[in-house]
């Protein structure tokens, strides 16, 4: 990085089985400028992909 300033921060909002919209959630993430995904922790549905995400968009900011 050699001196490099990177915003090392990415906020991931996950929507689980809530009473709230999955189109709320999106709308707020979008409004506040997060990533947002639905996983269902039971069978593992996007919890990998979410935290590659994070670590994509974390590799992202640093190059």
């Amino acid at each position: 990085m050699d001196g490099e300033k990177f915003d090392p921060i990415v906020i991931l909002m996950q929507g689980l089985s809530t009473a709230v919209s999955i189109e709320e959630g999106r709308s707020l993430a979008e409004a506040e400028g997060l990533f947002f995904m639905v996983t269902f922790a039971l069978d593992s549905m996007n919890v990998k992909t979410a935290f590659e995400m994070v670590i994509r968009e974390i590799y992202s900011n640093m190059s």
